[in-house]
């Protein structure tokens, strides 16, 4: 089935680079929701960059939100985005250590995938040095090399700018 848009949505980092918060991401689900954005196609909401604490949990290796910027954990979060009809997506980076310094999802990359669908509800993902990967519930990913085909995002951060400012 071919779709009569490429998916679109909005990626946060021109807009609020490493400024980014469980109500940033809130208050732009609501803005992407009250300015038309949704009804238009632009369904997909995708946070960049610097949503991770700077290092893996040391026990289990697994990449863990910043609990100050995002207090009530990336589930609450991606709930959120989701009653708003929305869907959901997270940044991560095929390498070692994302652009910002933060942990890529080399050699993590089973784990990573798992945490994000099983943990947040997470269906799509922004990888670095490639375009957005949407995925359908309990899809598979292969290894680094070897991602689910990309697909083209396209970005209104106007849209989203004239509500909302960086913080």
């Amino acid at each position: 089935m071919l779709s009569r848009t490429p998916p679109m949505g909005f990626n946060t980092w021109n807009t609020f680079g490493e400024n980014i918060n469980e109500s940033v991401i809130k208050e732009t689900a609501d803005a992407m929701v009250e300015k038309g954005l949704l009804e238009a196609g632009y369904n997909y909401l995708v946070i960049d960059d610097c949503w991770s604490e700077r290092e893996r949990d040391p026990e289990t290796g697994k990449i863990v939100p910043d609990k100050i910027k995002f207090p009530n954990g990336m589930k609450a979060v991606s709930d959120y985005v989701h009653s708003k009809g929305l869907k959901f997506g997270m940044y991560s980076c095929a390498g070692t250590r994302t652009c910002a310094d933060y942990p890529g999802s080399f050699d993590h990359e089973f784990l990573d995938a798992r945490t994000f669908t099983e943990r947040w509800a997470w269906r799509s993902r922004r990888a670095a040095g490639r375009s957005f990967f949407p995925l359908a519930t309990g899809a598979t990913m292969r290894s680094t090399h070897g991602f689910v085909p990309q697909a083209l995002i396209c970005i209104a951060p106007q849209a989203i700018s004239t509500t909302l400012s960086p913080r």
